[in-house]
């Protein structure tokens, strides 16, 4: 009786041992996790500022640019968010819990900025593509104002056209018949160019917008996750 008792107390210390050993392996795993995704965070603070500073506020493409950038890195935050998350409660040191109170509602806000970029990033795409067709239709226009001896000797310098003669009358045929040929090829490559920023603006607006939606709820997914423990739990164990 009394062997069978100490082989149960070896086996309970032996769980014990063996149970101490997996907590302690995974709370130095948490601890790793948590610091990376602390480090993802303050380069995302960074990466923020760098973007931000110096803000040309009203243009269109420097909003639309700046758009994209932070849909494009968004994975950055959310990842550190996660990561800094991970374990909830567990192995927590007693000054973490006010700094996981606050980036739980930094969740929150990302997740409102990033679906209040949705109707900014709509607007400056409108606003982007009437601006390259009024560019385009201002090339256009400047075509047609080569009408004097000056523009026709400048546009036979840029064409390559030589001749012998240096008498209007005989340098004014062959460059009125390629500069003919030269403008239609210009309207021809304009129409293409606008095509084009038209089809890649359209697709970059279509993947940031949607992104944006993504990141949002994402975000606030994570802040809804993570409200009832960080905010509930006002005193943790210590390590």
């Amino acid at each position: 009786m009394t062997k069978i008792l100490d082989i149960d107390q070896r086996l309970r210390q032996e769980q014990h041992q063996q149970q101490m050993q997996l907590n302690s392996g995974l709370y130095w795993t948490l601890c790793l996790v948590r610091w990376l995704g602390y480090g993802f965070l303050i380069l995302t603070f960074f990466d923020v500022v760098y973007a931000l500073v110096p803000p040309r506020l009203m243009d269109p493409a420097w909003e639309f640019e700046t758009f994209g950038n932070f849909v494009e890195r968004a994975a950055i935050p959310l990842l550190g968010l996660t990561m800094a998350f991970a374990g909830q409660e567990f192995g927590r040191g007693r000054g973490e819990s006010n700094l996981l109170k606050l980036l739980s509602w930094l969740a929150l806000l990302l997740g409102i900025v990033y679906l209040l970029m949705i109707p900014l990033g709509i607007a400056n795409t409108i606003r982007l593509d009437s601006q390259n067709n009024r560019q385009i239709q201002q090339f256009k226009q400047g075509l047609n104002k080569a009408q004097t001896l000056e523009d026709l000797g400048r546009f036979s310098e840029e064409f390559g056209i030589r001749s012998d003669s240096t008498r209007p009358g005989e340098l004014k045929e062959p460059i009125y018949s390629q500069m003919q040929k030269r403008t239609q090829a210009l309207r021809s490559q304009a129409e293409i160019l606008g095509t084009a920023q038209h089809r890649e603006l359209l697709k970059s607006s279509i993947k940031w917008n949607l992104g944006s939606l993504i990141c949002g709820c994402l975000f606030l997914w994570i802040w809804r996750s993570t409200r009832p423990w960080t905010r509930l739990a006002l005193r943790w164990r210590g390590r």
